[in-house]
């Protein structure tokens, strides 16, 4: 369980910071067109990148939850 909560939470710190290096990328661009081949492509990257960022988050919170019912039963035991 401990490699697969380490596996997303990679995913998901990898995802945030490229996400974030795309976002202060566009500051650059902010007085261009958002018609710009390029704005477009970064803007098509950042959804899909965000929307990974989503789905990895969400499959860690669940894990997450899995491990913490675990080791409630454990101490119930």
């Amino acid at each position: 369980m401990n490699i697969k909560s380490d596996k997303y939470k990679k995913i998901v710190d990898e995802l945030s910071s490229e996400i974030n290096q795309l976002e202060n990328n566009l500051k650059f661009f902010s007085k261009s067109s958002k018609e710009s081949p390029l704005v477009k492509e970064v803007n098509t990257k950042l959804k899909k990148l965000s929307a990974k960022l989503f789905l990895n988050t969400e499959r860690l919170n669940k894990i997450m939850i899995v491990k913490k019912n675990q080791i409630n039963s454990i101490k119930k035991i």
